[in-house]
């Protein structure tokens, strides 16, 4: 898996967290045209816009009441990046910063300051609420926050799949992108179910719906009781008048 990051903050943690190199995109920024930069792009399978310092307000239409250490160069060359990965339809892994940025540029909205806002401070480790049960609510039910900031509105035609109150903390984009708010490159305990998402997706053995929601999954293990149901009732026709075993199969 080739694997690419808009912007080089926390470059080794998504290393560690996924077990293979990464290239620093923001390093072929400049001077390369656009035409260079989809070259590059084009060798990628996915591409990672990571945590790090506050968006400028101007991205989302806001003036500046309470964001801090704004880097400015830093937002010109992810927006950059951002504009030309949806070009060619590039998978997207947004985190943190990220998670904000994306949703902000696809016309989200964010809050500055989610505690002097009201809007609830968040725990430094905390509870999600998914809107489905699935493969994530059931590995990511807790998360860790390191964030004064959080989206508030999501992108156009962005999909919301788990808060923390009134805080989007992640979204999905056609099955293309998928934003987090909390950093999973911190979160040692659960590198493996996160890799094995990404590699998953990245790979199209699953789309994130799959992994969030938990229809496909509910499907199966309907099938699955159906033929159950059928052998314990064939079992039954050929031992007529014997005791069969119990049909509780919820371990299945």
């Amino acid at each position: 898996m080739k694997v690419g990051i808009a912007y080089p903050a926390f470059k080794e943690c998504f290393e560690d967290l996924l077990e293979t190199e990464i290239t620093d995109i923001s390093f072929y920024s400049e001077p390369l045209d656009d035409t260079e930069m989809l070259k590059i792009l084009f060798e990628l399978d996915l591409v990672i816009f990571s945590g790090g310092e506050d968006i400028s307000p101007g991205v989302y239409g806001q003036e500046n009441t309470h964001s801090s250490g704004i880097n400015i160069k830093r937002d010109q060359i992810e927006i950059k990046i951002l504009e030309l990965s949806r070009k060619i339809d590039a998978k997207i892994l947004g985190v943190c910063r990220g998670h904000q940025i994306i949703n902000a540029f696809f016309g989200g909205n964010l809050c500055q300051d989610i505690f002097l806002s009201g809007k609830k401070y968040h725990e430094s480790i905390h509870n999600l609420d998914w809107k489905y049960f699935g493969y994530m609510s059931k590995n990511f039910k807790t998360v860790n926050s390191l964030h004064h900031q959080g989206v508030i509105s999501p992108g156009y035609g962005f999909s919301p799949v788990a808060y923390k109150d009134e805080i989007i903390e992640a979204t999905i984009y056609k099955n293309k992108i998928f934003s987090v708010q909390w950093h999973p490159e911190f979160m040692t305990e659960k590198f493996k179910e996160f890799k094995n998402l990404i590699n998953s997706w990245v790979e199209e053995k699953n789309t994130i719906f799959d992994f969030v929601s938990s229809s496909k999954i509910n499907i199966e293990e309907k099938e699955k009781q159906e033929l159950i149901n059928e052998l314990m009732s064939e079992l039954q026709t050929d031992f007529v008048g014997v005791e069969t075993v119990s049909t509780d199969h919820d371990e299945l």
